[in-house]
């Protein structure tokens, strides 16, 4: 059976290119990671207006730009130019990343909708609802030529359903509420609660495989690569966690009181995450030893992205950043002057990002 999902894995890695999907930190791992060349001297290229803040984060399909607002709208905008294709009113606020994938977009509301419509026209394809909020991204996987998504709310309760009407297949029972997205690594789903433990599930059952507890209280995404989950809590602890065995390989606790709210990035040996204290922090991905840390002027929710050689995260102080990936040195900021709490999107050497002004950036090369 594992030879089987392993297969199952690697086909679906093969056809399904970045134009067939696009994900909150860009794959179904949750790596953070855009293989995207960044400009040292980029320069805000458009924005774009919505009508409340913006806590979301966006993702880019088939060359738009789709965000959800705190005004409940998700908007879709053509991501060259910054116009309006169309937008979708869910009359409640929208904190949820979308995902796109099969030309549906896909996201969640704090009234707890799920939402799945047509990516191209913005026409209701389905609906289902929960009892309490879903604010995380929705992942997915394929099982038995069906699209399968998947989705934590903050009723306790894990969700999976298929992608053509949103029939539900199963569910899995919490102890607290779910705000990270879950992270899909082959036949195995990962993701943390506020009950304090890591969860990782089989994605054909929902059965739970292993749970690890943490002490804390877990609001962060789930990072899986190389078979490796990477992710914070609440109290001081950032975690590497085995996701085929459960056990810890490394444990970090922070001496300066470090809260964990942002998601880790990824990429070639290193994992960067941001945290309230105001720090960001790379890690060597195999031992949990501290490479460098940098300090911006304000807390860190927004998860870093790591494109190429460059890590690019925004900060409460409202400023965005770009560090080098090696040192840590900074090379880059802007000036938004709100928080920026949600995360960076990269594509086609430019990157996007919004903030609590209700405004949809994008910056990159003049």
């Amino acid at each position: 059976m594992r030879l089987f999902y392993t297969i199952l894995f690697l086909l679906t890695a093969f056809f399904l290119t970045t134009e067939d999907f696009s994900i909150f930190r860009n794959d179904r791992g949750l790596s953070g990671y855009f293989d995207v060349t960044i400009n040292d001297k980029s320069v805000l290229l458009w924005k774009y207006k919505t009508g409340g803040g913006i806590s979301s984060t966006p993702v880019i399909y088939k060359g738009a730009l789709y965000i959800g607002s705190a005004d409940g709208i998700s908007y879709c905008i053509d991501a060259a130019s910054g116009k309006k294709r169309w937008t979708f009113n869910a009359k409640s606020q929208i904190d949820s990343p979308a995902l796109c994938v099969n030309g549906k977009v896909l996201f969640g509301t704090i009234e707890g909708a799920l939402y799945c419509i047509d990516a191209d026209s913005g026409k209701p394809l389905w609906k289902y609802t929960s009892t309490d909020k879903i604010i995380c991204s929705a992942n997915f996987f394929n099982d038995k030529n069906a699209t399968r998504v998947v989705f934590g709310s903050y009723d306790n309760v894990f969700t999976c359903l298929d992608i053509l009407k949103g029939k539900k297949i199963w569910v899995y029972k919490t102890d607290n509420y779910i705000n990270g997205s879950p992270a899909v690594y082959e036949d195995r789903i990962a993701f943390g609660g506020c009950d304090a433990a890591v969860y990782v599930l089989s994605s054909e059952t929902g059965k739970k495989i292993f749970g690890a507890n943490t002490g804390s209280y877990i609001a962060a995404s789930s990072c899986v690569s190389d078979g490796k989950i990477y992710i914070g809590n609440y109290d001081n602890r950032f975690m590497c966690i085995d996701i085929k065995t459960g056990k810890t390989v490394w444990d970090y606790s922070d001496p300066d009181g470090a809260v964990f709210v942002s998601s880790a990035a990824c990429h070639d040996g290193l994992v960067v995450v941001g945290s309230r204290d105001s720090t960001v922090y790379c890690f060597d991905a195999k031992k949990g030893k501290v490479n460098w840390k940098f300090t911006a002027g304000g807390s860190v929710d927004s998860s870093p992205a790591i494109c190429k050689d460059r890590v690019i995260f925004g900060s409460k102080n409202g400023l965005v950043y770009m560090l080098d990936l090696e040192h840590g040195k900074k090379i880059w900021t802007y000036e938004i002057g709100d928080a920026v709490n949600g995360s960076v999107f990269a594509f086609n050497g430019k990157f996007a990002l919004g903030s609590s002004d209700g405004y949809v950036y994008v910056f990159g090369k003049k």
